[in-house]
This record gives C-alpha cells, sequence and structure tokens, in this order.
C-alpha cells in the first residue's frame, strides 16, 4: 500500500502499522478510548468508523498544543486510514503535517516516529 507526496511514494510497512499498534497502547495507558476505538475499526476494516474515531483523538490531543507528539501519532494514525480508503488526497497533508511536528526541536520525543515514517518513505 502506498500514499504519494509530490515526488515522494510512501509504501506503508509493517513498521507503520507496528507504530498504529504501539500507539494503541500509550494511548490506552493514558486513558484516551478514542485512539483504542479507532485501532479496533481499523483492525476489523471499518474505516470510516477507525477515521471518527482517530479525528476525535486527534481534536483531543491538540487540546495539550498543536504540535506535541500525541497529536503526531494520531496525525499518522488518520493517514493510515485515509491510505486504506485510497484517499491519497486526505493522506497527503496530515502526513506532511506529521513530519513538519517531528522535525520541531521540541519534539525530541518522536524520534521512533521519524524513523518509521523514514522507513515507510524508503
Amino acid at each position: 500500500m502506498s500514499v504519494t507526496i509530490p515526488g515522494i511514494p510512501i509504501q506503508i510497512s509493517a513498521a507503520v502499522l507496528s507504530m498504529l499498534a504501539l500507539s494503541m497502547l500509550v494511548w490506552q495507558d493514558l486513558g484516551l478510548s478514542d485512539s483504542c476505538l479507532g485501532f479496533e475499526a481499523f483492525r476489523h476494516e471499518k474505516y470510516a468508523d477507525a477515521a471518527r474515531f482517530f479525528t476525535a483523538a486527534l481534536k483531543e490531543a491538540e487540546k495539550s498544543g498543536p504540535n506535541n507528539h500525541a497529536v503526531a501519532v494520531s496525525l499518522v494514525n488518520l493517514a493510515l486510514v485515509y491510505d486504506r480508503q485510497h484517499n491519497y488526497a486526505g493522506a497527503e497533508p496530515i502526513l506532511k503535517r506529521a513530519l513538519a511536528i517531528n522535525q520541531r526541536p521540541q519534539c525530541l520525543d518522536l524520534q521512533e516516529l521519524s524513523t518509521n515514517l523514514k522507513r515507510a518513505i524508503t
């Protein structure tokens, strides 16, 4: 499966899907159920439901600021749903935003996200 950012094809790899599973565990530990419900819907290929839950999780994450780790993870989760729906135009700006957040100095905790996204791009 792939997403195309102009000039950069992105293959959604097992590493990215593993990151989605990891994010579910992190969100569950934080008591944020929308991401958990989104992951379950995604796993059962109920992509419209997954998008709704991941969008709600994104809105909740943004309450802590627009450029934090939780926002980046939520963005990647939502982009994966759009990819599965073949909504590449929807996934592109979301992935660009996640990458932009990752490149901010205050987001040093996104090193793993950066590594996984780079693997997905190559």
